[in-house]
């Protein structure tokens, strides 16, 4: 594959999710060549994640990743004190790095605002974008103020049928702008 290719180039591997097929294998070669790894489980560790589906497969897992990164060169990122209890509990012995999503800034950056409404994923019918569209269009406040909507993602092939009603229905709903 195009990782093991790269080995020989890689400092520092980042993992973003400890559950990703994929992640394991990129961690075992990482871990056979001695790269050291930066771990991001976002979330996937806290009790909601854990208990959805294959929990039981999951708790296995979590066991044989407890056995497979002791002395390890492993660090782990967390974005809340929560979810670093939750990484300490399931990896006792790792550094936990807590760096939370926002960061405050001593001299914040000024800007003119603008009145936008972000929609940030992926673009699946699942998520029901088009309610969010239709809302915006009904809305008064959203038009008198000049806000803008920003609907920013990637499309799945199997979805692409979908991105283009999203983008029959702005234009149908005459929201280009």
């Amino acid at each position: 594959s195009y990782f093991l290719q790269k080995t020989k180039t890689i400092h520092i591997l980042h993992l973003t999710s400890i559950f990703t097929p994929a992640n394991i294998c990129h961690f075992l070669i990482a871990r056979k060549y001695g790269i050291p790894i930066v771990w991001s489980p976002r979330g996937e560790l806290l009790e909601g994640a854990i208990d959805k589906g294959k929990k039981r497969l999951k708790k296995v897992y979590l066991a044989f990743l407890k056995k497979a990164i002791k002395g390890k060169r492993v660090v782990f990122h967390s974005t809340s004190a929560s979810e670093t209890e939750k990484i300490k509990h399931f990896f006792p012995n790792s550094e936990v790095i807590e760096i939370p999503n926002y960061i405050y800034l001593e001299n914040p950056i000024k800007a003119k605002k603008k009145l936008q409404i972000l929609y940030l994923g992926r673009i699946a019918p699942k998520k029901n974008i088009e309610s969010l569209i239709k809302a915006v269009y009904i809305s008064k406040i959203f038009k008198l103020r000049g806000f803008s909507l920003i609907i920013a993602g990637k499309s799945e092939r199997k979805y692409l049928s979908y991105d283009t009603e999203l983008k029959n229905l702005v234009q149908r709903l005459g929201l280009e702008e």
